[in-house]
C-alpha cells in the first residue's frame, strides 16, 4: 500500500493490526523506529469515504482511528486515495484547501471526480495521468511495487 502523493509505502501499526504481514513490516535498518510513525497513518479521501484519518492494518486494509470503519484499499476498479498525513497537508497547501470547514473538505474530496480513481493492480495507488517519475528528483519507485522485486522494504 502506497501513498497516492509520494508513492512511499505505509507500514502497519503493530499496536492496532491484528495480523500484519511480515513483508509489510520493514526492519529498523530500512525505516528507523523514530520515522516509522510517519508511515502508519493516512488520510483517506474521496466520494465513497469522505475524509478520514486512518490507520494502516496491513493486508490491503485501513481502519478509522476514531470510528469503527474498515476500508479495503484496493477493490475492483482501483484504490482509494490514501496519503501520509504530512503528504496530505502539503497537497492541501499546494491546492489552497487548508481550511477545516465543510466546504473545503467537500472540495478536496471531489478530487477523484477530476483525477479519476487511483489505479489498482501493478499501478495501485497511482493516478492514471500523473507522471510521478518526472516530478522533483525524478525518482522512479515502481520497481518497489513489482511482485518478486528485490527492492521490497519487507525483505529481511
Amino acid at each position: 500500500m502506497s501513498c497516492s502523493v509520494c508513492r512511499l509505502p505505509f507500514i502497519p501499526d503493530l499496536t492496532q493490526a491484528s495480523s500484519p504481514l511480515t513483508e509489510h513490516t520493514p526492519n529498523a535498518n530500512v525505516v528507523p523506529n523514530d520515522l516509522a510513525g510517519y508511515f502508519k497513518f493516512a488520510f483517506g479521501t474521496g466520494p465513497r469515504i469522505g475524509l478520514k484519518k486512518l490507520c494502516y492494518f496491513s493486508a490491503n486494509m485501513f481502519g478509522a482511528v476514531v470510528e469503527v470503519d474498515v476500508f479495503m484499499w484496493e477493490s475492483a476498479g482501483g484504490t482509494f486515495f490514501m496519503s501520509h498525513l504530512v503528504c496530505f497537508s502539503l497537497l492541501r497547501q499546494a491546492l489552497n484547501l487548508e481550511d477545516e470547514d465543510k466546504a473545503t473538505t467537500m472540495a478536496f474530496s471531489a478530487h477523484e471526480l477530476i483525477l479519476g480513481r487511483p489505479q489498482g493492480g501493478v499501478h495501485a495507488g497511482r493516478f492514471r495521468d500523473v507522471q510521478y517519475e518526472n516530478v522533483g528528483e525524478k525518482v522512479d519507485l515502481s520497481p518497489f511495487w513489482k511482485r518478486g522485486s528485490t527492492c521490497s522494504i519487507g525483505k529481511r
